[in-house]
């Protein structure tokens, strides 16, 4: 536009030598445009927003009150993608900084030579810390997706690990083992039904049960686990009566179905399987 701002040449008023009052009104109304164009380009915005573009380094000291609204701060590289090299605020910021509405900027190097609090941290990328010191874990899940998930590639630990639940190591090698403690349950105050049922898969089942019979009892096998063994220690009762335990296959070192076990004494059957149904269980019985 040729005239920005209308001057008033000091003549006086209506003495027929300054513009018209038409020609003012048009000089005034392409300046309100020019104003409404460049300074306020948005009329939805409340804020004052501006347009800065910078080929050097640019250096805040105080941005103060205001909001920095450009689509993305900084400047610009070969592919003319506008990142922040450089940015530095005194102790008085009081701005936001960001993409409408100030809660995001863009910035390649980001340096502090003192402490720096951040509420929440997302990184979409890759991090790399050179250390991290978490003060406590306690009730804090780790993983990714499903928060009761982690992958770690290694493990270790200088003093003792508590597991409350089940821990599944697939073609893991355990080596250096002092001491291997086993769960039992003593069931010698009660006694087998006549027909009951022996789990051989990874529910919460001791894998030592003791307990007495004082009757003929038909055993069955639950859902198999291969390679998951279980030992059951029956007493007969000491009442001088012989009594009998049939198993569901002939899998076993005594070559049959029916063991009997002797008056008022007990045997062990250590449960063993080779495979998913009951035919291919071992069973080793020791008894008189």
């Amino acid at each position: 536009m040729t005239d920005f701002v209308y001057v008033y040449t000091g003549a006086a008023p209506n003495d027929g030598t300054g513009n018209s009052i038409r020609d003012s009104f048009t000089i005034l109304n392409e300046n309100f445009r020019w104003f409404h164009g460049n300074i306020w380009p948005d009329q939805s915005q409340n804020d004052l927003t501006a347009n800065i573009t910078s080929t050097y380094i640019s250096r805040f000291n105080l941005v103060q009150s205001g909001e920095v609204q450009s689509g993305s701060f900084g400047n610009a590289d070969a592919s003319s993608t506008y990142l922040g090299n450089v940015f530095t605020a005194s102790n008085t910021f009081q701005g936001r900084l960001g993409a409408r509405g100030g809660n995001a900027a863009i910035v390649s190097t980001l340096s502090a030579t003192g402490n720096v609090t951040v509420a929440n941290l997302l990184v979409n990328g890759s991090a790399t810390l050179s250390s991290l010191t978490i003060s406590s874990l306690n009730n804090t899940v780790i993983g990714n997706i499903t928060p009761a998930d982690g992958a770690f590639t290694t493990i270790s630990s200088t003093g003792n690990i508590t597991a409350g639940r089940d821990i599944a190591l697939t073609n893991a090698n355990i080596t250096g083992v002092r001491y291997l403690v086993k769960s039992i349950t003593n069931s010698l105050s009660s006694n087998l039904t006549t027909t009951s049922t022996v789990e051989l898969t990874t529910q919460l089942v001791s894998q030592f049960r003791a307990i007495g019979m004082n009757a003929n009892v038909t055993l069955g096998y639950g859902n198999i686990t291969t390679g998951l063994d279980r030992v059951l220690v029956i007493k007969n009762q000491s009442d001088g009566v012989v009594r009998q335990i049939t198993l569901p296959s002939t899998f076993n070192n005594k070559g049959s179905t029916t063991i009997l076990i002797a008056a008022n004494s007990s045997a062990m059957l250590h449960f063993i399987p080779f495979g998913t149904d009951s035919a291919n269980v071992y069973v080793n019985i020791t008894n008189t």
